[in-house]
């Protein structure tokens, strides 16, 4: 009975050693299968604001002895965006209620290139998913605003009226 009762004490042991074991890998696999949504999610987030793009062009007209400074706002994604507004030495310089898919918008821009460089210009503009953006002419991507699928307006309240 003593050896019996050693043998079960063991396995037991073993068991328990096998059980911790199994938990620690269950864990870190965990941890990765997390840390890879957290990636899809961010990726799925960004992927329209990524294709929206502001950028300043310089057109030489070699006849004339001029050029012409332009802004340009593309929307390189396949959804719409809304609510652009383009700023550029330190002032709101143009806004848009919106931008299709595919488009671009043109704006003439006096004093956008100094000394031979572009001045650094910003576009803000809201996704179609709600999220409100703000993008440079040197390719800095920042998001201001999150979509929040769960504020939404409240409905009105039931009275014995309109029950």
């Amino acid at each position: 009975m003593l050896v019996a009762t050693w043998i079960a004490a063991i396995a037991t042991s073993v068991l328990a050693v096998g059980a911790a074991a199994a938990y620690l890998a269950q864990s870190q696999q965990l941890k990765i299968v997390r840390d890879q949504n957290k990636r899809d999610i961010y990726q799925r987030l960004t992927s329209q604001a990524a294709r929206v793009f502001i950028s300043g062009q310089v057109a030489a007209d070699p006849a004339a002895g001029t050029y012409r400074e332009a802004a340009v706002l593309t929307n390189a994604s396949d959804e719409p965006i809304y609510d652009l507004v383009a700023e550029w030495k330190d002032a709101i310089q143009w806004k848009l209620p919106y931008l299709l898919p595919g488009e671009e918008q043109e704006f003439p821009a006096e004093g956008l290139v100094i000394k031979g460089d572009v001045i650094p210009m910003t576009l803000e503009f809201r996704d179609a998913r709600d999220c409100q953006w703000r993008t440079t002419n040197h390719g800095h991507l920042q998001q201001l605003r999150a979509f929040a699928p769960w504020t939404r307006p409240a409905l009105p309240k039931r009275t014995e009226r309109n029950s």
